[in-house]
């Protein structure tokens, strides 16, 4: 057992035997006026990206409350120009920064926690050492479930958004619509300094598309081969289009193999590795087109309304796939060749399933994304 392990357990222990009052207890003795609200988001930059419609909802429902958000650190710089949270804070690594949030925490003295997608039990610890009277959504295990004032089932059949802002309906049941809209603003940054850093073509010179040819797992992961065959053909098919790979430093490796498998080096730019989460947003916003893998870029695209071509098959688009400006995007995808045996993260045995989109259908409608004229491909 992990240390960290042993010492959470050893948490669950000692919290245990603290009485935790009931969202019926605490709700109808206090005021359903929150002015203290805490949101809990701290996985990859997709699904934080996921819970920015809850952002929105929470300011549109609490117009007085100070909203903060408890998010991975390095993902801050990425969110930090949301106009709808009052500040967000860095998920502590260790546990000497965990006891320091804890401390901010209690000074805040927060009315509610928001549990929207947390897959570290870390996260629900903090708010229950600081006392956070309701501790509301999605218990990441069984040992933290019992410090939640209210479990909220997901919605079923529903796309991830709808299961985020159910948790805000346990606390606001009688509302408007919600917007399921993913809200992503970001600091100005001159064009022109962003391409003449990163040596991309001026701004309507080409046709720049992306690829985003990564994935935080391997079963996610478009065939690499299947990439350098579509930007091959991209490439031949109109001498304007320039492709540009995008991609994390863990990533530089396959980025790599698929700009050297494609040549033409004065018209495929690899940024993968090189540009910060900051300048993401900017570059991805200059594209006519972005092919990805079900990853964070592909839904800083949605947010942004840049068309893309996305690529499902172990994991569900109805799920976590585009439901805004669904003109502009292409989903291609299979039903899963495993079914219900299926078992995504955990699949170890070469995993291939995304093998079985074809490179042809993925081209058309990446042609058909930035409009080219029907032709032979």
């Amino acid at each position: 057992m992990s240390l960290k392990k042993s010492i959470l357990l050893n948490l669950t222990k000692y919290l245990s035997n603290n009485h935790k009052e009931s969202f019926q207890e605490v709700a109808g003795r206090n005021s359903p006026d929150y002015k203290k609200i805490l949101v809990l988001s701290t996985t990859a930059i997709g699904d934080t990206l996921l819970s920015t419609p809850v952002f929105r909802a929470l300011r549109r429902e609490f117009p007085q409350a100070t909203i903060k958000v408890i998010v991975q650190k390095k993902f801050i710089p990425l969110f930090a120009d949301n106009p709808h949270v009052d500040g967000f804070i860095p998920l502590p690594k260790g546990f000497f920064e965990f006891f320091k949030i804890v401390k901010m925490l209690k000074r805040d003295q927060f009315q509610v926690a928001l549990v929207l997608h947390v897959s570290d039990p870390l996260p629900v610890y903090l708010a229950e050492f600081a006392k956070i009277p309701l501790i509301i959504g999605y218990p990441p295990d069984q040992e933290t479930a019992r410090f939640f004032s209210c479990s909220v089932p997901p919605p079923i059949d529903k796309h991830v958004i709808f299961h985020r802002l159910a948790v805000l309906e346990a606390i606001k049941p009688c509302h408007s619509a919600w917007s399921h809209r993913l809200i992503l603003p970001f600091a100005a940054i001159s064009s022109a300094e962003i391409y003449k850093k990163h040596g991309l073509p001026g701004s309507g010179k080409m046709t720049l598309i992306g690829f985003q040819p990564g994935a935080s797992k391997e079963f996610k992961m478009w065939p690499k081969e299947n990439f350098i065959k579509l930007g091959v053909k991209l490439v031949e098919y109109d001498e304007k289009i320039v492709i540009v790979v995008l991609g994390s430093k863990a990533e530089k490796k396959r980025c790599k193999k698929i700009v050297q498998g494609i040549g033409q080096k004065d018209r495929v730019i690899s940024l993968c590795g090189l540009i910060s989460l900051k300048e993401l947003p900017a570059i991805v916003s200059s594209l006519q087109c972005l092919v990805t893998n079900d990853t964070g870029t592909m839904h800083i695209a949605i947010a942004l309304q840049v068309p893309t071509v996305s690529l499902f098959v172990p994991t569900s688009h109805e799920g976590i796939g585009p439901i805004q400006d669904t003109g502009i995007h292409q989903i291609i995808s299979r039903p899963r060749p495993c079914a219900d045996r299926c078992v995504t993260k955990k699949c170890t045995e070469n995993p291939s399933c995304m093998s079985l989109l074809p490179v042809e259908e993925v081209l058309e409608a990446t042609l058909n994304s930035v409009k080219y004229e029907n032709r032979s491909l």
